[in-house]
This record gives C-alpha cells, sequence and structure tokens, in this order.
C-alpha cells in the first residue's frame, strides 16, 4: 500500500513511493513482483528474489515520483516485517500541504471481508483505498452512497468520504484511510496514513489495568 510521491520541491525531490524489507532471520529469502517499474531496471509483473539476514533491509523504490507500488506482492519463506507508503506526497495530488506516508503492513493472514471506515474529526473528507487479495473480489460500499466495485488480486479503489462507511468483500481485502491535504479538507492538517483493521480482528472486550 503506497501512493503516488510528489515531484522537485524546497525538501530536494523527487519522491517516489516505496517499501522496505526488514528481516527478522537469518538467511530469508524473500521474493516481490513488482505492480510497478522501480529503480535500476526492474519491471512491473516480473518477479525477483533477494537472501536477507536478521537486521537486513531491502528497499524497493518507484522509477519515477508519478508511480504506484500499491498492489506489490511480497512473500517469504521466514517471517519478515514490511513497510511502505512514499516519503513526501500530496493526498491526491494536487491538494496542498504535504507529508510522509509510512506504514507497517499487515499480512495477507489477518486481511478481513468486512471494515467500518470512520472519518477523522474535523476533516470535510477522507481518502480510502481498498486492494484485493485475490482475483475476482466483489466489494461493496455502504456511505454518502452506495456503490460496487470488483477487482483483481492487486488492484485497488480509490474513494473519498465524508461520513462513515461500510466496507464489505467477498474475498479478503486491505482498507487504507488518509487524511486528504489541507486545501481539499477544510484547511485542517497534513496528508496522513492509516492501515484499518478488520470487524473481524476487532476486540468486543479490553482489560485496562491502572496502577496509579
Amino acid at each position: 500500500m503506497t501512493y503516488t510521491g510528489v515531484g522537485d520541491s524546497f525538501m530536494g525531490g523527487p519522491f517516489p513511493p516505496e517499501f522496505l524489507i526488514v528481516a527478522s532471520q537469518d538467511e530469508t529469502k524473500v521474493s516481490f513482483t513488482l505492480s510497478g517499474n522501480s529503480q535500476n531496471g526492474k519491471e512491473a509483473g516480473q518477479t525477483y528474489f533477494v537472501t536477507l539476514n536478521k537486521g537486513d533491509v531491502y528497499q524497493v523504490r518507484a522509477d519515477n515520483w508519478l508511480s504506484d507500488l500499491t498492489g506489490t506482492y511480497i512473500e517469504g519463506d521466514k517471517d519478515f516485517a514490511l513497510f511502505a507508503g512514499t516519503p513526501w506526497s500530496q493526498v491526491p495530488l494536487g491538494c496542498t500541504a504535504m507529508d510522509n506516508l509510512l506504514e507497517q503492513m499487515y499480512p495477507i493472514s489477518t486481511w478481513g471481508t468486512r471494515y467500518v471506515a470512520s472519518s477523522f474529526f474535523g476533516t470535510s473528507s477522507d481518502l480510502f483505498r481498498i486492494v484485493a487479495s485475490v482475483d475476482n473480489t466483489d466489494v461493496r460500499i455502504e456511505g454518502e452512497r452506495t456503490f460496487s466495485t470488483k477487482l483483481d488480486a492487486g488492484a485497488y479503489y480509490d474513494f473519498q468520504s465524508s461520513m462513515g462507511s461500510f466496507i464489505e468483500s467477498n474475498f479478503p481485502i486491505s482498507v487504507s484511510q488518509f487524511i486528504t491535504g489541507s486545501n481539499c479538507n477544510g484547511g485542517v492538517g497534513d496528508p496522513s496514513m492509516v492501515i484499518l483493521n478488520t470487524v473481524e480482528q476487532i476486540r468486543d472486550t479490553v482489560t485496562l489495568f491502572n496502577s496509579g
């Protein structure tokens, strides 16, 4: 899950989207199939392999700032951590106020078929991105209006909403929520990104300990 970056700016761009693989064990064999071209000549649709030892970090950056690596499929023979985003971005492109977007990705085994999306306080609208894990994924969104879309593996769908939404699918999906840039959401804040938890992952009971 990434987002397009921005070009040259006072921060010294351009800033293409990227992901980072972090190994937790020696001899971790990782493969990744890119959804877009990357720097150093790696091509979309091709699968590449890398072997990492514990603590090693492998970074992949898109070949230009207008690219998007959302939907890249990454798999390893041992547990690893994955971080993705964009070092400097506008959400959506053209909305002033820029910031870095970075989140740790959830493995597909934790994805679900039901999500409740609530707008951030004080913003006029948020942007949501849905990514499918398998082909022929039917997604239904109920909120300001009710509509449906069909996605194949690695494909994504964006929509904006100013109120809460209920998102349901027939196969597991991942959903991220973005705060849009300030001149597109009523003048509040810089863009930000968060990966949403599925309804299946939400606990109905939480115990807190207060030692005070």
